[in-house]
Protein backbone atom coordinates (compact mmCIF):
# COMPACT_ATOMS: atom_id res chain seq x y z
CA UNK A 1 0.00 0.00 0.00
CA UNK A 2 1.71 3.03 -1.27
CA UNK A 3 -0.01 6.10 -0.26
CA UNK A 4 2.88 7.90 1.18
CA UNK A 5 1.60 11.32 -0.27
CA UNK A 6 -1.26 10.90 1.59
CA UNK A 7 0.32 10.37 5.00
CA UNK A 8 -0.41 14.10 6.54
CA UNK A 9 -3.71 13.62 5.34
CA UNK A 10 -4.23 10.27 6.81
CA UNK A 11 -3.08 11.36 10.27
CA UNK A 12 -6.03 14.22 9.91
CA UNK A 13 -8.83 12.06 8.77
CA UNK A 14 -8.30 9.73 12.13
CA UNK A 15 -7.85 12.69 13.96
CA UNK A 16 -11.36 13.45 12.64
CA UNK A 17 -12.85 9.95 13.43
CA UNK A 18 -11.97 10.34 16.48
CA UNK A 19 -14.77 12.40 16.93
CA UNK A 20 -16.72 10.56 15.01
CA UNK A 21 -16.58 12.23 11.65
CA UNK A 22 -18.49 9.23 9.25
CA UNK A 23 -17.10 11.88 6.02
CA UNK A 24 -13.37 10.80 7.24
CA UNK A 25 -14.31 6.88 8.13
CA UNK A 26 -15.87 7.00 4.03
CA UNK A 27 -12.39 8.53 2.84
CA UNK A 28 -10.77 6.21 4.24
CA UNK A 29 -12.43 3.34 3.60
CA UNK A 30 -12.76 4.73 -0.21
CA UNK A 31 -8.83 4.77 0.27
CA UNK A 32 -7.73 1.40 1.45
CA UNK A 33 -10.52 -1.10 0.69
CA UNK A 34 -9.12 -2.36 -2.71
CA UNK A 35 -5.61 -2.59 -0.15
CA UNK A 36 -6.69 -4.61 2.20
CA UNK A 37 -9.09 -6.70 0.01
CA UNK A 38 -6.41 -7.64 -2.41
CA UNK A 39 -4.17 -8.75 0.92
CA UNK A 40 -6.54 -11.12 1.94
CA UNK A 41 -7.71 -12.16 -1.57
CA UNK A 42 -4.12 -12.81 -2.52
CA UNK A 43 -3.71 -15.42 0.88
CA UNK A 44 -6.87 -17.00 0.88
CA UNK A 45 -7.99 -17.09 -3.19
CA UNK A 46 -11.51 -16.88 -1.84
CA UNK A 47 -13.62 -13.80 -2.84
CA UNK A 48 -16.11 -13.66 -0.15
CA UNK A 49 -14.07 -14.31 2.70
CA UNK A 50 -11.03 -11.18 1.31
CA UNK A 51 -14.21 -9.56 1.14
CA UNK A 52 -15.53 -10.32 4.48
CA UNK A 53 -12.02 -9.81 6.46
CA UNK A 54 -12.01 -6.28 4.68
CA UNK A 55 -15.28 -5.32 5.87
CA UNK A 56 -14.34 -6.49 9.23
CA UNK A 57 -10.90 -4.68 9.47
CA UNK A 58 -13.21 -1.10 8.53
CA UNK A 59 -15.69 -2.23 10.83
CA UNK A 60 -13.63 -2.61 13.56
CA UNK A 61 -11.96 0.60 12.85
CA UNK A 62 -15.04 2.57 13.06
CA UNK A 63 -15.76 0.99 16.38
CA UNK A 64 -12.34 1.44 18.38
CA UNK A 65 -12.09 5.13 16.90
CA UNK A 66 -11.31 6.76 20.07
CA UNK A 67 -8.84 4.06 21.45
CA UNK A 68 -6.51 3.28 18.42
CA UNK A 69 -3.43 4.66 18.67
CA UNK A 70 -2.32 4.64 14.84
CA UNK A 71 1.01 6.26 13.40
CA UNK A 72 0.75 4.57 9.55
CA UNK A 73 -2.42 3.52 8.33
CA UNK A 74 -1.67 1.33 5.49
CA UNK A 75 0.76 -0.48 8.09
CA UNK A 76 -2.10 -1.04 10.78
CA UNK A 77 -4.44 -2.08 8.19
CA UNK A 78 -2.42 -4.62 6.23
CA UNK A 79 -1.04 -6.29 9.75
CA UNK A 80 -4.92 -6.26 10.82
CA UNK A 81 -5.32 -8.27 7.30
CA UNK A 82 -3.06 -10.83 7.66
CA UNK A 83 -3.90 -11.40 11.42
CA UNK A 84 -7.49 -11.87 10.16
CA UNK A 85 -6.64 -14.25 7.22
CA UNK A 86 -4.20 -16.49 9.78
CA UNK A 87 -7.18 -16.10 12.59
CA UNK A 88 -9.70 -17.44 9.61
CA UNK A 89 -7.35 -20.24 8.76
CA UNK A 90 -6.99 -21.18 12.33
CA UNK A 91 -10.73 -21.06 12.68
CA UNK A 92 -11.26 -23.52 9.40
CA UNK A 93 -8.30 -25.78 9.65
CA UNK A 94 -8.99 -29.08 10.38
CA UNK A 95 -6.29 -31.26 12.04
CA UNK A 96 -3.54 -31.71 9.35
CA UNK A 97 -1.96 -35.05 9.88
CA UNK A 98 1.91 -34.34 10.93
CA UNK A 99 3.45 -36.08 7.67
CA UNK A 100 1.39 -33.22 5.48
CA UNK A 101 2.60 -30.03 7.63
CA UNK A 102 6.20 -31.40 7.66
CA UNK A 103 6.16 -31.78 4.28
CA UNK A 104 4.76 -28.58 4.13
CA UNK A 105 7.86 -27.09 6.19
CA UNK A 106 10.28 -28.83 3.97
CA UNK A 107 8.82 -27.03 0.46
CA UNK A 108 8.43 -23.37 1.52
CA UNK A 109 11.45 -23.04 4.18
CA UNK A 110 15.36 -22.97 3.54
CA UNK A 111 16.68 -26.88 4.07
CA UNK A 112 18.49 -25.53 7.13
CA UNK A 113 15.33 -24.03 9.06
CA UNK A 114 13.07 -26.58 7.97
CA UNK A 115 15.07 -29.37 8.96
CA UNK A 116 15.07 -27.58 12.58
CA UNK A 117 11.17 -26.80 12.37
CA UNK A 118 10.39 -30.34 11.51
CA UNK A 119 12.71 -31.70 14.52
CA UNK A 120 11.28 -29.18 17.17
CA UNK A 121 7.87 -29.91 15.14
CA UNK A 122 8.63 -33.86 15.38
CA UNK A 123 9.55 -33.66 19.39
CA UNK A 124 6.85 -31.88 20.50
CA UNK A 125 4.16 -33.70 18.39
CA UNK A 126 5.28 -36.93 20.42
CA UNK A 127 5.09 -35.49 23.67
CA UNK A 128 1.60 -34.29 22.90
CA UNK A 129 0.65 -37.31 21.83
CA UNK A 130 2.18 -39.55 25.25
CA UNK A 131 0.08 -36.46 27.03
CA UNK A 132 -3.11 -37.81 25.85
CA UNK A 133 -5.59 -39.46 27.74
CA UNK A 134 -5.55 -43.36 26.72
CA UNK A 135 -9.19 -42.84 24.93
CA UNK A 136 -8.33 -40.00 23.17
CA UNK A 137 -4.90 -41.32 21.70
CA UNK A 138 -7.30 -44.26 20.59
CA UNK A 139 -9.46 -42.13 18.82
CA UNK A 140 -7.01 -39.60 18.03
CA UNK A 141 -5.47 -42.31 15.99
CA UNK A 142 -8.16 -44.19 14.41
CA UNK A 143 -10.09 -41.10 13.06
CA UNK A 144 -6.69 -39.63 11.51
CA UNK A 145 -4.25 -42.25 11.18
CA UNK A 146 -6.51 -45.30 10.21
CA UNK A 147 -9.53 -42.57 8.60
CA UNK A 148 -12.47 -44.35 10.35
CA UNK A 149 -15.33 -42.19 10.31
CA UNK A 150 -16.94 -41.34 14.05
CA UNK A 151 -19.71 -44.06 13.91
CA UNK A 152 -17.19 -46.15 12.82
CA UNK A 153 -14.79 -45.18 16.14
CA UNK A 154 -17.88 -45.50 18.07
CA UNK A 155 -18.84 -49.03 17.53
CA UNK A 156 -15.58 -50.47 17.35
CA UNK A 157 -14.91 -48.75 21.09
CA UNK A 158 -17.98 -49.55 21.99
CA UNK A 159 -18.51 -45.80 22.95
CA UNK A 160 -21.15 -43.03 22.17
CA UNK A 161 -21.09 -41.01 19.33
CA UNK A 162 -21.26 -38.03 20.94
CA UNK A 163 -18.29 -39.19 23.41
CA UNK A 164 -16.05 -39.93 20.49
CA UNK A 165 -16.87 -36.68 19.34
CA UNK A 166 -15.87 -35.06 22.48
CA UNK A 167 -12.75 -36.93 23.36
CA UNK A 168 -11.93 -36.39 19.50
CA UNK A 169 -12.61 -32.60 20.29
CA UNK A 170 -10.86 -31.99 23.71
CA UNK A 171 -7.41 -33.86 22.11
CA UNK A 172 -7.51 -31.60 19.29
CA UNK A 173 -7.68 -28.88 21.84
CA UNK A 174 -5.13 -29.96 23.23
CA UNK A 175 -2.90 -30.55 20.18
CA UNK A 176 -3.55 -27.25 18.72
CA UNK A 177 -2.97 -24.63 21.62
CA UNK A 178 0.33 -26.65 22.24
CA UNK A 179 1.52 -25.99 18.76
CA UNK A 180 0.05 -23.05 18.13
CA UNK A 181 3.42 -21.97 17.91
CA UNK A 182 4.74 -23.83 15.08
CA UNK A 183 1.49 -23.76 13.35
CA UNK A 184 2.19 -20.25 13.22
CA UNK A 185 5.92 -20.67 12.14
CA UNK A 186 4.30 -22.87 9.16
CA UNK A 187 2.09 -20.71 7.89
CA UNK A 188 4.25 -17.84 8.35
CA UNK A 189 6.83 -20.15 5.97
CA UNK A 190 4.61 -20.67 3.34
CA UNK A 191 3.05 -17.46 3.35
CA UNK A 192 5.39 -14.50 3.50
Amino acid sequence: MDHKSDHTSDAHLLAQLKTGDLPAFDLLYKRYWKDIYAIAFRRLQHAQHAQDITQDIFLQLWQKRTELRIDNLPAYLATSARNKVFNLRVREQRFTPINELLADVQQHAEATDAQLIRDEFRVAYTALLKGLTPVQKQIFTLKYFEDLSTDEIAGQLSLSRKTVQNQNSMALAKLRSSLGLLAMLIFLCKNW
